[in-house]
């Protein structure tokens, strides 16, 4: 949904008027979870508002779209989600390279958002992803790999997508 560049300010300042949010930094990741909430994602108008509303550097703002366990989104999710476990088990059976090699295959596919994911509740089967609500897992990183990278190959040619 594409909308005119006041709209996103003008409905941050409505609900932070609303929820009547002190001028301190401390509430600062409430609003956020509320803008993510509303929004799905914090878009840049958003983290202005932001900025501008708890007199903070916008850098701040951007610090923490970035950095905050990924906790926050600077961009909506895809059609799809792809979750890859980066919990201690799957990190060490191959999961930490499955991430970085997924990432660079995904990273011009339409519709697709790649996200890491603390743990997805399957350790016996580690490394393991989770397309949408599909559980993919292997044994051994080739094969979860392979699964994941099929899998994705497979999203650009559905609906017409490009």
């Amino acid at each position: 949904m594409r909308h005119d560049e006041t709209f996103i300010p003008k409905a941050v300042r409505d609900m932070l008027d609303a929820r009547r949010y002190p001028q301190q930094a401390r509430y600062l990741v409430a609003a956020m979870e509320d803008v993510q909430a509303g929004f799905g994602y914090v878009p840049a108008e958003a983290a202005s508002e932001l900025a501008r509303y708890f007199s903070l550097d916008e850098a701040k703002i951007a610090a923490w779209l970035r950095d905050a366990s990924g906790a926050f989104r600077a961009q909506p999710l895809g059609r799809h989600v792809l979750r890859i476990c980066q919990g201690p088990i799957c990190r060490t059976r191959g999961g930490k390279a499955m991430m970085e090699e997924v990432r660079k295959v995904a990273s011009g596919k339409s519709g697709l958002t790649v996200l890491a994911s603390h743990c997805l509740g399957a350790c016996d089967q580690a490394p393991i992803a989770k397309l949408d609500e599909e559980r993919l897992s292997g044994h051994g990183d080739e094969t979860i790999s392979a699964l994941v990278l099929t899998a994705i190959s497979n999203i650009n040619g559905e609906d017409g997508e490009p």
